[in-house]
């Protein structure tokens, strides 16, 4: 009965939570290009779901002067928002459009600046859950399936190695710590291996995606700069819930330090570095 009442609570958790939720992507522009920029990913969002505003916010290289870049971002704003009127037939409310300028290097300057800084971000509202949750929590709560019973395994892991994993199917709400509905199953098979290997310590390592100027992300719901720290300690949380010793876990944020995919060109991209892995630590 413990477990059931924490199941359903950590399952109202991930709804009430996700419904509440912005969603940032990004669209890149070539070298000193003000008007042409790749669309899939606007494309893409807006075929698929709905949402009631944007903010959107330009940015240049290091490349230029800083008058210069400050007009390029602003144009390159105001580009974006033109194209989300038209596609959008004006539906979608834009509640700022900003140039920010140039985004310093922050590595040995070159000729060829930061691609990755060529770019607006568009931060997207949503009134409605991004996803619809398949099975209403009324049935859940009615016919309830416990991890035991569900189908699920531990992970195939080699307890001799120290080579990270990858929990593949965790994924993170945008500029939060809290996970996707979608992740459930992964953690709970990172709990049966947890149960399964009695002596298994692992540290459980937080990354974020997108910027790459600042070491670590804003966590929106804590308002403090630790976005990949708060991502590692919601699964340390849980597993310590659940009864995992707590000298077993431990937890660290990586920030944007070792993205799997660089650059980042896709929301696919951006999703596989918004990501947990854990690393066996004995």
């Amino acid at each position: 009965m413990h477990k059931l009442l924490l199941s359903i609570l950590f399952q109202i958790c991930f709804i009430t939570l996700y419904a509440q939720t912005d969603k940032k992507i990004s669209v890149y522009f070539d070298l000193d290009e003000r008007s042409s920029f790749r669309k899939q990913p606007i494309n893409q969002l807006l075929d698929s779901l709905t949402p009631t505003s944007v903010e959107i916010i330009g940015y240049a290289d290091y490349l230029g002067s800083t008058a210069y870049n400050q007009k390029l971002s602003e144009d390159r704003a105001n580009e974006v928002a033109a194209y989300i009127k038209l596609k959008s037939k004006d539906n979608i409310k834009i509640t700022s459009i900003q140039g920010a300028g140039e985004i310093a290097a922050n590595v040995a300057e070159s000729a060829e600046g930061n691609s990755n800084n060529r770019r607006v971000d568009l931060v997207f509202s949503f009134s409605i859950p991004l996803t619809k949750v398949k099975t209403p929590l009324s049935e859940r709560v009615k016919t309830p399936i416990a991890i035991s019973e569900s189908g699920l395994k531990p992970l195939d892991i080699d307890t001799t190695q120290t080579k990270n994993i990858v929990l593949e199917g965790v994924e993170f709400i945008p500029g939060r710590h809290y996970p996707l509905p979608e992740s459930k199953d992964r953690l709970d098979q990172l709990l049966l291996t947890m149960k399964k290997y009695k002596t298994l310590r692992i540290e459980v390592q937080g990354f974020i995606c997108c910027d790459y100027t600042r070491f670590d992300g804003m966590d929106n719901d804590t308002q403090t700069m630790n976005l990949s720290e708060n991502r590692a300690k919601f699964i340390y949380d849980f597993l310590i819930r659940e009864g995992i010793d707590a000298d077993r876990v431990s937890y660290k944020g990586y920030g944007s330090s070792k993205p799997k995919v660089f650059p980042e060109e896709t929301e696919e991209d951006r999703q596989a570095n918004r990501r947990v892995e854990i690393k066996i630590l004995k």
